[in-house]
């Protein structure tokens, strides 16, 4: 399941040059939106401390729920292949894992 399947593509591109914009993060954080939208996800920026650095709510046409279960379910696939190559944390992201051919989000 793709994001812009699961939210459309109004979210997908607002979310996607939001991200963009965002420079030199670390990380992005996914969640549902905290006002009880299904339609709405919030993603956080995060810097090398974990800090937040920037926060957008942006609200799709489907509920998004289903999509961040499935990113959920790769990240901990990719989190167990890791462990098994004895890849520590700080490792990762320095090529030495690939990833799927086929991205989430696109």
């Amino acid at each position: 399941m793709k994001l812009i399947d699961a939210s459309g593509e109004k979210l997908f591109r607002e979310l996607m040059n939001w991200e963009e914009q965002q420079g030199n993060m670390v990380a992005i954080g996914y969640a549902l939106s905290s006002d009880g939208n299904p339609n709405g996800l919030t993603v956080q920026a995060l810097d090398e401390s974990n800090a937040v650095k920037a926060e957008l709510t942006v609200y799709g046409e489907n509920a998004v729920g289903p999509w961040l279960k499935a990113a959920q379910a790769q990240h901990e696939e990719w989190d167990r292949q890791l462990a098994e190559q004895s890849i520590t944390p700080d490792q990762y992201g320095v090529g030495y894992l690939s990833c799927p051919k086929e991205s989430m989000f696109q």
